[in-house]
């Protein structure tokens, strides 16, 4: 009995040691298990930290990218504006290098006017002729006197006695052509009765105009012709009266 007793007695305690570790295990579990979960919680906020930065980091080094791309493009600008500027350059040079050929060119195909080079002597040059000034009005007597003659004797044609001549109308006649030859127009003196006309045949031009051929077969008995040319142009004076 005793035996037994001492038997089931060591029995519980093995039993109740087995329970205890049983229990102790299990405490210990618990914590290692916190632990690990602990250890999981810390490994992802180092994951997320380290993505977190490694995101920062591509977001930098893009931004990086950008500026140098930038700053890239901005010499290219630049340097496209320096080449137009420098083309331009180019250009305005070549332009004067033709010119500067040309100016060469024409100067080797002009003549040289040295009389060692050539063997003859240079020619004077001769400045240009300016139109001179045309003579003043010169007195016609001789066509005047003419005219007057063929008046008469158209006169006596048609039954007219001829006119006798008159020196004072002579003057005035004379003194009027002469003023219509300076000015180069023509316009009555208001002496009377009077034709003018600046054609080269003063008789035929009044004979052909009813009023003026009018006067020359008029009853009036005294008349004069005077007549001045000037610049081309015969300025007449026929007058008369009684």
């Amino acid at each position: 009995m005793k035996k037994l007793f001492v038997l089931m007695m060591i029995g519980s305690l093995l039993v109740g040691c087995t329970s205890a570790n049983d229990q102790n295990d299990k405490k210990s579990a618990k914590p290692a298990g916190s632990a690990v979960a602990l250890k999981d919680n810390d490994t992802k906020s180092k994951d997320n930290q380290k993505e977190k930065d490694d995101s920062e980091k591509e977001e930098k080094k893009q931004q990086e990218e950008e500026k140098q791309q930038k700053q890239s493009n901005a010499p290219k600008k630049e340097s496209s504006k320096n080449d137009g500027t420098s083309s331009k350059t180019e250009k305005k040079d070549n332009n004067q290098s033709n010119s500067n050929k040309n100016e060469s060119n024409q100067e080797n195909n002009t003549p040289s006017q040295d009389s060692n080079h050539t063997g003859e002597t240079s020619k004077p040059v001769t400045p240009p002729v300016e139109n001179p000034e045309p003579e003043p009005p010169v007195i016609q007597q001789a066509k005047a006197d003419q005219v007057f003659a063929q008046i008469n004797a158209y006169r006596t044609q048609n039954g007219k006695e001829p006119f006798t001549y008159s020196s004072e109308l002579r003057s005035r006649c004379d003194s009027h052509a002469f003023a219509m030859a300076q000015k180069e127009a023509l316009w009555h003196s208001g002496d009377g009765a009077e034709c003018i006309t600046n054609y080269d045949d003063p008789f035929s031009a009044w004979v052909s105009s009813p009023p003026h051929n009018k006067l020359l077969l008029s009853n009036n008995t005294e008349a004069a012709v005077g007549i001045y040319y000037y610049n081309g142009y015969y300025y007449s004076v026929f007058q008369t009266r009684w």
